[in-house]
């Protein structure tokens, strides 16, 4: 099997193996962590780089912002001082007036600016809600002076003008740009009646720098470009590219409003998933970085490629890892070679000798004179080899001993198990007594809850009778006290007739001496006095009925008194016997749960006689497993030889043999002349020992003073 071994199953191959793997995975989260942080420093140089060349572009257009308007401001006020009076204009004719001279269609003072400067000069005159050029030395793309073109309301400088204030900024007027300044003229009376323009043409610089921004080349197929963002209808048009000069973003790349917005939002920073403007290709690792120029309203954006951005650095992150997998090649190769020469051949040649002592050979010698952990090892498998031999001879002693006392566990289990049986017989019966007696007592419970429910019934009803008397009482009294009060309302109709009665009178005397004016008021009079008489009669006869009803109501209303009181007496009585039943009836839930508690006692005592008697069956069963196993036991040490002599099995070990019977413990001739003591173990076996610990000693007291040659020694 040595021979056919495999060489990957070998020591040597496996410390290579996972030394290697060891070093290359931890060479691995080194070149990890490594490419971490030199890929963000990469990214980060890259960011500087790219961000330089968007600031700088953006310090050009602000240096030149800040010329050019500081220049149209003193043009401004050189064009303004040809005009030192104040201005006018005519709303009907739309004719704007300086000094009372007409200001519409005069070029003079526009040429000589022009001349002058070399900027164009406009003014403008109010119309309705816009301005209007009426002088001007601004040309339109086919050369004619544009007269008679508006301003916008569109225009930046707009609401400005509508407020009075000026406006200073860059312009595009008729293909070509400007740097402008707007100011507004106002009459007399402070009204916006127009505007004075002067502008500097700065087409050629726009120009240059177009060329500028669009030739900064970022790696492969990277650029700068710039997006005018101002709000309007112009928002999101590149104002400079190498493509789309004029052109909508969104129109050009649909899908691009969320770059747009970022674009917007951002100010300055990285913007990514960038639409790929600057290239055919790759747009899906394109990313921006942004630079807000406030001054003209532009964004620059500094377009590039992942990919082409990192490659020359993923290219020699691939170069590192692969010089690491090399040396790690090469030092699994050494660890091979090494291992092999100092650990391998020195473990076979041990293992040789172990495999020999395995076939239960424990003679020959396994010394080494190495002094590292080879030789200690060899060192210490001769010395347990030695401890072996004693080991075993002390083994092969203590079984005899334990087949002994398991005869007399058997024995003693079988009694306890007989007598464990008859106690669950005796708790079987009392737990079958007991049942009935629960049951007993549960249905006397029962019976008392059913009959406290019952006496709880009666005494709610009791209760609200009680209250539905006392209602009738209330209601009573109610009906007493509005009757009497009827009683005293009729006493004043009464006293109401009279009085009519007597005005009736009256007025039929004052209507006799009125003679015969008043014979109509008189008959009215007498009617009067009829009806008051009749109400006066009907008002006793209600009175008499009234005071019948109470007379009558106040007899019902000592009745219903006397029936509340008897009422009341009735319900004190039903609590009464309520109180009793709910007493009766927790006694015998008290009795119920005592007996519960007496059942539940006696059931797991016959619950654990059960659990013991079976835990006596399986000592038993155990004990009888125990005799076996020690008989096994002899068995398997005698297997050992030692280099001086063959092996020979002490009395009662043969396979197969029960220790109590001694007539078939050795074979004739296993004991050599002179070996007389070792007969003691036999007679032991033959005798019931009651303590372990005693027989140990008497086994230990008759031992023979000297080994017998060929035979195992004791510990």
């Amino acid at each position: 099997m040595e021979a056919t071994r495999s060489p990957l199953s070998s020591l040597a191959f496996r410390v290579a193996v996972v030394g290697s793997l060891g070093l290359a995975v931890v060479m691995t989260i080194f070149m990890a962590a490594t490419s971490l942080v030199a890929t963000e420093h990469n990214r980060s140089q890259i960011l500087g780089w790219v961000g330089d060349k968007v600031d700088t572009a953006s310090d050009m257009i602000d240096t030149f912002d800040a010329t050019g308007r500081e220049s149209a401001g003193r043009l401004h006020s050189v064009f303004k001082a040809g005009f030192p009076e104040k201005f006018s204009l005519d709303d009907s004719t739309g004719n704007l007036s300086h000094g009372g001279k007409l200001v519409n269609g005069q070029y003079a003072e526009v040429d000589r600016f022009t001349q002058v400067a070399g900027g164009v000069a406009t003014v403008f005159a109010r119309k309705d809600d816009d301005f209007i050029r009426v002088t001007t030395s601004l040309k339109k793309e086919n050369g004619e002076r544009a007269i008679g073109t508006l301003l916008g309301k569109q225009h930046p400088a707009y609401a400005l003008m509508l407020e009075g204030k000026s406006y200073v900024g860059r312009a595009e007027l008729f293909g070509r740009h400007y740097m402008t300044k707007y100011e507004a003229i106002q009459d007399a009376g402070g009204k916006v009646i127009g505007i004075l323009f002067i502008g500097l043409d700065i087409t050629d610089f726009m120009n240059s720098l177009a060329k500028s921004i669009t030739g900064r080349k970022i790696f492969e197929t990277g650029g700068v470009y710039a997006l005018d963002v101002r709000p309007g209808a112009g928002m999101g048009t590149f104002a400079v590219h190498a493509r789309y000069t004029g052109r909508k973003l969104v129109d050009q790349f649909p899908g691009s409003e969320g770059f747009l917005k970022e674009v917007t939002e951002a100010r300055s920073g990285v913007v990514r998933a960038s639409p790929a403007t600057l290239a055919d290709t790759g747009t899906g690792d394109r990313y921006a970085v942004v630079k807000h120029n406030a001054a003209w309203g532009w964004v620059l954006v500094a377009e590039l490629s992942e990919a082409e951005s990192m490659s020359a650095h993923w290219a020699t992150q691939r170069t590192t890892a692969l010089m690491i997998l090399g040396a790690a090649a090469l030092l699994a190769v050494a660890l091979f070679a090494m291992i092999t020469r100092m650990v391998v051949h020195p473990l076979r040649r041990l293992g040789g000798f172990v495999g020999s002592a395995s076939q239960t050979k424990l003679g020959g010698a396994g010394e080494s004179a190495r002094n590292d952990e080879i030789g200690i090892l060899a060192r210490s498998v001769e010395s347990r080899r030695k401890t072996l031999v004693g080991m075993i001879g002390a083994v092969r002693s203590a079984t005899y001993i334990v087949s002994t006392a398991s005869v007399q566990i058997a024995a003693r289990t079988q009694d306890l198990a007989a007598r464990t049986e008859q106690q669950a017989s005796s708790l079987e019966e009392t737990a079958s007594s007991m049942e009935e007696l629960t049951s007993t007592v549960l249905q006397n419970a029962e019976s008392a809850k059913q009959a406290n429910q019952l006496a709880a019934g009666a005494s709610d009803v009791a209760v609200k009778g009680g209250q539905v008397i006392g209602q009738v009482v209330q209601t009573m009294s109610t009906i007493n006290d509005s009757s009497k009060r009827i009683t005293d309302i009729i006493s004043v109709i009464d006293g109401i007739s009279f009085q009519t009665n007597i005005l009736a009178l009256n007025a039929a005397v004052e209507a006799a001496r009125a003679g015969e004016q008043g014979r109509g008021f008189a008959v009215v009079a007498a009617e009067v006095r009829m009806l008051a008489q009749r109400s006066a009669e009907a008002a006793k006869e209600i009175k008499q009925l009234i005071e019948d009803s109470v007379n009558k109501v106040e007899d019902g209303t000592k009745l219903v008194d006397e029936a509340g009181k008897t009422m009341e007496q009735i319900v004190a009585s039903v609590k009464r016997v309520t109180d009793i039943m709910s007493e009766i009836a927790a006694a015998s839930q008290q009795q119920r749960s005592g007996i519960e508690e007496v059942n539940q006692a006696i059931t797991q005592m016959d619950q654990v006689t059960q659990q013991n008697a079976a835990l006596v069956e399986e000592t038993n069963a155990a004990a009888e497993s125990l005799k076996q196993q020690a008989q096994q036991l002899v068995q398997a040490v005698a297997v050992f030889k030692q280099t001086d002599g063959p092996a020979r099995p002490a009395a009662g070990a043969e396979a197969g043999q029960e220790a109590p019977r001694p007539e078939k413990a050795a074979a004739p001739g296993s004991q050599a002349p002179g070996a007389g003591a070792p007969a003691a173990p036999r007679e032991r076996r033959l005798r019931v020992v009651p303590e372990p610990r005693r027989a140990i000693a008497a086994h230990r007291s008759a031992r023979p003073a000297k080994p017998v040659a060929g035979q195992w020694t004791d510990l």
